[in-house]
């Protein structure tokens, strides 16, 4: 009996510490600098040349030349397992920069993305009128979050709690 409980609560435990587990291998993690954000690279960009960084956020655009992909991303904070979360803060947009081609349709306009890569410096580009720097990051590995689906609008009857008897009419024809 005792052998039995013992199996499934390791099997159990197999199970939840498997879901926690980040969505970027172990390899590219241990090599991260987890404590540097977008502001300091904006600020200096040339101290952070090279180094490996996990940002994530939600896709603005995706733009395909020739021989890569340019992801630009609005970047949100992640929580334990790399997944942007829903919150009205950012630290600001950044470019992912991808070898080869990303289909736009796949990596659309509001999917969530996490990225981990290596810090290339900065680039202006224009939103409206306004010039706007973008840290660039060489994409090491990627993770596109399935879609969520939308909240489902139900509509809900008011019952009330005391019987009713109705009447039933026959139709005859």
């Amino acid at each position: 009996m005792k052998t039995t409980q013992l199996f499934l609560l390791c099997v159990s435990a197999v199970f939840i510490l498997g879901g926690c587990a980040s969505v970027i291998s172990k390899d590219v993690r241990t090599t991260l600098d987890e404590t540097v954000g977008i502001q300091q690279v904006l600020e200096q960009p040339d101290t952070f040349i090279g180094t490996r960084v996990l940002w994530a956020g939600i896709i603005i655009e995706t733009s395909n030349f020739s021989d890569h992909t340019m992801l630009e991303v609005l970047q949100h904070p992640a929580d334990f397992q790399g997944r942007p979360i829903d919150v009205d803060t950012s630290e600001g947009r950044f470019f992912g920069r991808k070898d080869g081609f990303l289909d736009p349709a796949i990596y659309a306009v509001g999917r969530k993305v996490t990225i981990a890569g290596e810090v290339q410096g900065n680039e202006l580009s224009l939103i409206g009128e306004y010039e706007y720097p973008h840290p660039v990051v060489k994409i090491t590995e990627i993770h596109l979050w399935p879609v969520e689906p939308e909240e489902k609008i139900y509509n809900y009857y008011y019952y009330p709690s005391y019987p009713r008897y109705y009447r039933q009419q026959w139709m005859y024809w």
